[in-house]
């Protein structure tokens, strides 16, 4: 009995050196599945083509036969960079719905002219120039999320909601009834965006995009006024749209 006492407590004493001899079976880690939820931030770049289409009622001081007025509106653009924030939440399998919003700076301008058209050589009453140097929209997002053999993990989307711009209108009116003035009015324009792109995740949290966007501010007054001959000055009026392409890339917390 004593002796079997003794080989117990020998065997107790060394079983730990001879468990830490023993094989340990390895664990592989569980991948976690890609998912695009999750807050993201970014920056993008890109250019713009604007339309505006620009009137104003001109009073004719000294109307001539078959005399009328003219806008002529030579459609420019330009390019902004900006940044972006927003959340995405994928659900239902491949279903995604998020929100972003951004903010644009660079330059945007057109240029044209007011014509009175009598004959066959039109007088010009007044030279105007828009810029746009500041623009943003908040939009709602949904898409769909494959992963294609050559696009790799990928999310197609449509996109709209509230867009806003501040734009500057000037105009140079020659005839006034105290000779040329030249007038400048700056609105915050409000409207809305609409377009789709797609994003491509090279990283679990890194991604980058392609967007086009196009919106449509309305018709606004400008305190910017045009004249004939001298007659009461009349606002300019303009309705803006603008067609929008730009690249972008976003790093996702997730």
């Amino acid at each position: 009995m004593k002796k079997s006492l003794v080989s117990f407590v020998a065997l107790m004493w060394s079983f730990p050196a001879l468990a830490a001899d023993l094989p340990v079976k390895y664990k592989a880690p569980v991948a976690i599945p890609f998912s695009w939820t999750g807050f993201y931030v970014g920056a993008n770049g890109g250019c713009a083509g604007e339309r505006s289409d620009i009137g104003s009622p001109v009073n004719d001081a000294d109307p001539g036969p078959n005399a009328f007025f003219r806008f002529d509106t030579e459609r420019q653009g330009g390019c902004f960079g900006g940044v972006q924030a927003g959340y995405n939440y994928q659900f239902a399998g491949r279903w995604v719905a998020g929100l972003e919003a951004d903010a644009q700076f660079g330059l945007l301008s057109s240029r044209g002219q007011l014509l009175e058209v009598e004959g066959a050589n039109p007088e010009v009453l007044a030279a105007y120039s828009q810029t746009m140097r500041h623009y943003g929209t908040a939009r709602g997002r949904l898409g769909y999320a494959a992963e294609l053999p050559v696009f790799g993990k990928s999310l197609w989307y449509v996109t709209g909601g509230f867009a806003w711009a501040r734009n500057n209108m000037s105009v140079n009116a020659f005839e006034t009834s105290t000779g040329a003035v030249n007038f400048g009015d700056t609105k915050t324009l409000t409207g809305y965006a609409v377009g789709a792109g797609a994003e491509f995740a090279f990283t679990r949290n890194w991604s980058v995009k392609v967007e086009y966007l196009f919106m449509d501010f309305g018709n606004n007054t400008y305190n910017a006024f045009v004249s004939d001959d001298g007659s009461l000055l009349s606002a300019v009026n303009a309705t803006t749209t603008m067609h929008t392409g730009r690249f972008g890339l976003n790093y996702r917390f997730n």
